[in-house]
């Protein structure tokens, strides 16, 4: 197994909402409590922000059911995840017929249709934050190059690169 994906399972076994970097705790909050009663809600940003994270925190913290695709959702589920899926307005008939009154749709980008909207974006603190995290938690003991960019995924890819242990994904 490679590096990376060891460290990535290590991530996904420690993390809780403490691991939320500042913009990322905001966003979780605003899910959690601003539109506690829409239907479907889009939290988009670009790969490596911590979508998915946030989605994974959803579904052990606060009893969200996350899914890749909505016929994976139990019927009458009170809270899903959809991670990676473009929203259609099939999506919205399907959530009625399984009748699933909250569902939290991870993308990259918003749909066009009205809906409560949030955007992930990290800054340089937020990076900073993010690598404490895998130093504290001893995930990574140092890394061995300064991680730049704001894409978490490509950073910890980097850095097996760079510790020659990087075989993919």
């Amino acid at each position: 197994m490679s590096l990376y994906i060891t460290w990535l399972n290590a991530i996904k076994a420690q993390a809780t909402s403490e691991w939320l970097t500042e913009a990322q705790r905001a966003v979780y909050q605003a899910l959690c409590s601003k539109w506690a009663t829409a239907q479907f809600i889009c939290l988009s940003g670009m790969p490596g922000v911590g979508k998915t994270f946030i989605g994974r925190l959803l579904a052990a913290e606060q009893e969200y059911c996350y899914v890749n695709t909505l016929a994976d959702a139990p019927a009458g589920a009170k809270n899903v995840v959809l991670d990676g899926v473009e929203y259609t307005r099939m999506l919205h008939n399907e959530a009625l017929l399984k009748d699933l009154p909250r569902i939290i749709l991870l993308s990259r980008r918003p749909p066009s249709d009205p809906m409560p909207k949030i955007e992930l974006a990290l800054t340089e603190r937020d990076l900073n934050q993010f690598v404490r995290n895998l130093t504290e938690n001893h995930i990574i003991s140092a890394f061995q190059t300064a991680p730049t960019g704001t894409d978490l995924g490509a950073i910890l890819r980097e850095e097996a690169i760079q510790r020659g242990a990087y075989y993919g994904s």
